[in-house]
C-alpha cells in the first residue's frame, strides 16, 4: 500500500508589532526630582516644574504657591546636562501682584479682577475657573506678609530655620514678630518662640548751659 499522504503544518503568522505609547508629560504631579534626560534648558524647565493652577492665565497672588530652588549661580544638579547659568526668582517673594479690591491711590495703580478671589474668569479654557487669588492683598508692589508666609510654608526645598543669635545686619528685632528674616530673603516661620532683645537704653544728652550774656559796647562819638 502507498504511504499515507502527509500534510504540511499550517503556516504560522507573526504577531503584529506592538507600538510604544508616546511618553506623556505628568499633569498636576510634583516631580520627584529634576529631569535628568534634558539636553537643553527649555526641556529641563518644562519637565521639572509643577503648576497646579486650573488655568495658566491666573497670575495674581496665587493661593497654595511656594518658593522653589533658591537663586543660585551655576547650579550643579546631579545628572542634569542642560546648560544652566543660574536659577532666579523673577519677583521678590512677598511682593503683592495687585490688590484684592479697588483701593484709592495716587500711584496710578488700577484694580484687576484677576486679583479678586471672588471672581470667576470667563476667559479661562476649557471652562471658566475661579482666580484662586489670595484675599486681603494690598496694592501691586506692596509688602504682602500673608503671601510671604504662605510661600515659606509651601517651599520646596524647605527653607531652613534661621538659627543665628542676632540678625545678619545687626538690627534689633521688633517684639511680636512671628519669625526672623535673613539678608538672603528667607524666613523661619513662627512655629516656635522668637527670642527678641530689647533695644539698648539711650541716655539723655547732658543739659547745656546758656552762653554768658553779652554786653552792648558803648556808643562811639
Amino acid at each position: 500500500t502507498s504511504a499515507p499522504t502527509t500534510t504540511s503544518a499550517p503556516a504560522t503568522t507573526t504577531a503584529p508589532a506592538t507600538t510604544t505609547a508616546p511618553a506623556t508629560t505628568p499633569v498636576n504631579v510634583r516631580p520627584t526630582g529634576p529631569d535628568t534626560s534634558a539636553t537643553n534648558v527649555n526641556t529641563f524647565v518644562q519637565y521639572s516644574k509643577i503648576d497646579l493652577r486650573d488655568f495658566r492665565g491666573e497670575w495674581c497672588n496665587q493661593a497654595n504657591a511656594g518658593l522653589g530652588i533658591p537663586p543660585t549661580v551655576n547650579p550643579s544638579i546631579a545628572g542634569v546636562t542642560a546648560p544652566l547659568t543660574a536659577t532666579v526668582w523673577i519677583k521678590p517673594p512677598g511682593q503683592s501682584d495687585g490688590s484684592s479690591s479697588a483701593i484709592a491711590n495716587n500711584q496710578g495703580k488700577k484694580f484687576d479682577e484677576h486679583c479678586n478671589p471672588s471672581y470667576t474668569d470667563p476667559t479661562a479654557t476649557p471652562s471658566a475657573v475661579p482666580t484662586d487669588a489670595l484675599p486681603d492683598a494690598p496694592l501691586a508692589g506692596a509688602w504682602f506678609p500673608q503671601q510671604f508666609q504662605m510661600l515659606i510654608e509651601n517651599a520646596d526645598p524647605a527653607v531652613p530655620a534661621y538659627t543665628g543669635s542676632t540678625l545678619p545686619w545687626n538690627e534689633v528685632p521688633q517684639s511680636g514678630n512671628s519669625g526672623t528674616t535673613s539678608s538672603s530673603g528667607t524666613t523661619s516661620s513662627g512655629t516656635g518662640t522668637t527670642n527678641t532683645t530689647s533695644a539698648p537704653t539711650t541716655t539723655s544728652a547732658p543739659a547745656t548751659t546758656s552762653a554768658p550774656a553779652t554786653t552792648t559796647a558803648p556808643a562811639t562819638t
